[in-house]
């Protein structure tokens, strides 16, 4: 059985249109996405990143305790967290 080179090229399927509502849906998501991530820009995330993140190498190449990583970085997280949205 020969199979002829016309054979062998498959001819791709139609791609379906999206809908509407899921082209509406997926901007209100990628709107929010944007919107979370300048939000993360604010000077208080940041300072909360970087603190993490000096405490975290000073405990990787162990020149903190864990014990004293712990401390830090619960006081940190706990204040970021509890704090009211509305007094940016």
């Amino acid at each position: 059985m020969t199979i002829t080179p016309e054979e062998k090229v498959k001819t791709p399927k139609k791609v379906k249109a999206v809908p509407a509502h899921a082209k509406e849906a997926l901007t209100i998501a990628l709107t929010e996405f944007i919107h979370a991530l300048i939000a993360l820009t604010k000077v208080r995330t940041v300072i909360t990143f970087i603190i993490i993140g000096v405490m975290s190498y000073l405990a990787i190449i162990e020149a903190i305790l864990p014990e004293t990583f712990m401390t830090v970085a619960s006081a940190v997280v706990t204040y970021y967290f509890t704090r009211p949205k509305d007094k940016d």
